[in-house]
């Protein structure tokens, strides 16, 4: 399914950063990350190539809006995936944003990524 695509994760549940992982892994793609939190993410973003994202909107430290704006400026493509909403300001920003609610099968998640991929890559 993914062919080597790199796959940002940030996620600060550890189960689930793992189980999105392994399901990445599992369909051929390779895992950058998983990060818990917008500090770590945004240092280093930037030092590897990456294909699409999953990403949790509450971290650690902050909610995930730095990192989202990033993703969006750079064309990766990237479900949010969380059991908050999205910030207002994001949401506004971005009002096309793929949200999937926690609790979801990382299987889901995983496949709705590569299908926005899939969607980019055939607009370019």
């Amino acid at each position: 399914m993914f062919d080597g695509d790199v796959i940002l994760i940030v996620e600060d549940q550890p189960f689930i950063a793992l189980d999105l992982a392994d399901t990445v892994v599992s369909l051929g793609g390779s895992v950058f990350g998983p990060f818990a939190t917008v500090t770590e993410t945004l240092a280093n973003l930037g030092s590897k190539a990456i294909s699409g994202a999953i990403v949790d909107v509450m971290l650690l430290d902050r909610d995930i809006t730095p990192v989202a704006v990033y993703l969006a400026e750079n064309s990766i493509s990237v479900v949010v995936h969380s059991a908050t909403e999205v910030p207002g300001g994001l949401a506004r920003r971005y009002p096309d944003l793929a949200v999937i609610a926690k609790p979801a099968p990382a299987l889901s998640v995983v496949s709705r990524l590569k299908q926005l991929m899939q969607l980019a890559s055939s607009k370019s």
